[in-house]
């Protein structure tokens, strides 16, 4: 049985749903900000994927 689901603020959600307990939204716009900035400047994008991915895998453990 889920507990809980997780989504990003970079997708569309119905305002009923922002209301429940259950939906936990996760805020991806400084993540994209960074991305953008750096396509942008022609700077690589692997040290922010790669920070990102660190702390997803830090989680995980926990």
């Amino acid at each position: 049985m889920l507990k809980g689901v997780y989504t990003t603020n970079l997708s569309y959600i119905p305002q009923s749903y922002n209301e429940k307990e259950w939906l936990h939204i996760c805020d991806c716009s400084s993540l994209v900000a960074d991305v953008i900035y750096n396509i942008h400047n022609d700077k690589s994008v692997s040290n922010i994927l790669r920070e990102k991915l660190g702390s997803i895998k830090l989680l995980e453990k926990n």
